[in-house]
């Protein structure tokens, strides 16, 4: 995930009543191990920690967050954005390029 600082100001998203912002849901929908049980900590820790009840900025998301790392980017970069997609909005992407990139001079394109 890019950027969720403001989870939608506060509000928790639900492109099309699915909660394909939040970590647990994206991780079990990628799952392709077929022991279930092997990962299930790590998804259980993902659940209680993304804070889907308020919406708010937590660690799991600052552990995300490629912003304050944009400062180490050496190689230029080439963002590309789905309209459709309910995880990463295109603000993120524009966040990144323009005042994370941007600022520390990185070569970029979008």
């Amino acid at each position: 995930m890019i950027h969720s600082a403001d989870r939608a100001s506060g509000g928790i998203v639900a492109p099309g009543g699915f909660q394909g912002e939040d970590t647990d849901i994206l991780a079990k929908a990628v799952y392709s191990r077929a022991d279930r049980e092997i990962c299930k900590p790590v998804l259980d820790r993902l659940t209680a920690r993304q804070g889907r009840v308020t919406g708010d900025y937590s660690p799991v998301w600052r552990e995300r967050d490629y912003l304050p790392d944009a400062r180490r980017t050496k190689a230029g970069v080439f963002l590309v954005h789905g309209l459709n997609d309910g995880n990463v909005k295109t603000r993120h992407t524009a966040r990144l390029r323009e005042a994370a990139l941007g600022r520390h001079g990185v070569p970029r394109r979008l």
